[in-house]
């Protein structure tokens, strides 16, 4: 087998991991909520003064841990430039599927990645 193919065995893994990190996310952060977040529609977590307070949705708390458990894999998985670039396709993809705009799951994507720097 030659050397350059080697890589291509974890391709499945790595796209069920992506496949399954973009659906956790899908749960706790729904397409519609991200779009009021990236437009400053809504309020999260701050309710008004004299309301009483709802419990909000961190979305900070959400991405790092996605991108966590990204790097965590990543790193157990050895994944290299290609490995890592297929995880991300992959996960931005699959936000995609889910129902976010391309805009909001490259701007998601690009949270996550500049989150490990």
């Amino acid at each position: 087998m030659p050397p350059l193919l080697f890589w291509k065995s974890k391709d499945p893994q790595i796209d069920a991991f992506a496949q399954q990190l973009a659906n956790r996310l899908f749960s706790e952060l729904p397409p519609a909520l991200v779009q009021k977040i990236f437009t400053s529609e809504a309020e999260i977590a701050t309710p008004r003064s004299g309301a009483k307070k709802k419990p909000g949705v961190n979305a900070g708390r959400i991405t790092e841990e996605v991108g966590r458990q990204l790097r965590q894999f990543s790193q157990q998985s050895r994944l290299g430039i290609y490995g890592k670039a297929r995880l991300h396709m992959q996960f931005r993809s699959r936000l995609i599927e889910l129902g976010y705009s391309k805009e909001d799951a490259r701007a998601i994507d690009q949270l996550i990645l500049f989150q490990g720097i």
